[in-house]
């Protein structure tokens, strides 16, 4: 039975992490479609222009791209203290900024400055990558692709070399993530090619979607740690 409970809370994590790799998905395509091909989700393409406007005198573009560093490092710092002394739940908190972040967008002009018109991406995805890090022990990014492309081909080659299933296992849930955030892409490419700007508000879906599997995945997890204390409990009262 607590067999059985173990699985389907698993289940419920692994296709949230999946669920939020499409809203990862969507957000990345919108910014680079509808914002010069600039991937809003991480930061390593941002800190190498940072250097590069340093060097061409272009103070003010380096200003802003300082600005979208430090909004992604304050988001990190904000989850650390959240999850750390206060007893928000993270993941419900990810979701509701992920919201805020496609209203905000919504609002935003084609024509603002490329950078400054990503800011709510840089801080939403990078709460949401500290909220949604993996399951089942492994570390899996929502928010980009290269690690989990990455680890399903180690996966792949470790099961080529000694036959060995669990390695399809880990392969599989990689590959989920690839899954949920490319078809996040797929979406998001129809959104603003129809509906630029205002595409964005396709993104709510797979937000929506987000929300029922994360109340789904709550309450399995509530059943599986009262199961586990009352098989506990039951375990004592015989040893006494």
């Amino acid at each position: 039975m607590n067999r059985s409970m173990e699985k389907r809370k698993n289940f419920a994590t692994r296709l949230l992490h999946h669920n939020m790799a499409l809203v990862g998905g969507f957000l990345g395509g919108y910014a680079i479609l509808l914002r010069s091909d600039f991937l809003g989700n991480a930061q390593t393409s941002n800190l190498i222009f940072i250097v590069m406007q340093f060097l061409d005198g272009n103070f003010f573009e380096m200003m802003l791209r300082i600005g979208a560093a430090m909004l992604y490092i304050f988001a990190t710092i904000m989850y650390v203290f959240i999850k750390n002394k206060t007893n928000i739940r993270v993941k419900r908190l990810s979701i509701l900024i992920d919201t805020v972040c496609i209203v905000i967008l919504s609002f935003i002009p084609e024509n603002v400055n490329v950078v400054l018109a990503l800011y709510p991406i840089f801080f939403a995805m990078s709460f949401q990558w500290n909220s949604f890090p993996g399951s089942e022990g492994y570390t899996s990014s929502t928010i980009f692709s290269t690690n989990n492309l990455r680890q399903a081909s180690l996966s792949f080659g470790e099961f080529l070399c000694d036959k060995d299933e669990k390695h399809l296992h880990k392969m599989f849930f990689f590959l989920g993530s690839l899954a949920g955030f490319h078809l996040g892409v797929f979406f998001s490419y129809f959104a603003v090619k129809m509906f630029r700007v205002q595409g964005v508000w396709f993104g709510l879906i797979p937000i929506i979607t987000a929300c029922a599997i994360n109340l789904w995945e709550e309450k399995m997890i509530e059943e599986y740690s009262e199961k586990i204390n009352t098989n506990y409990s039951n375990l004592n009262c015989k040893s006494a």
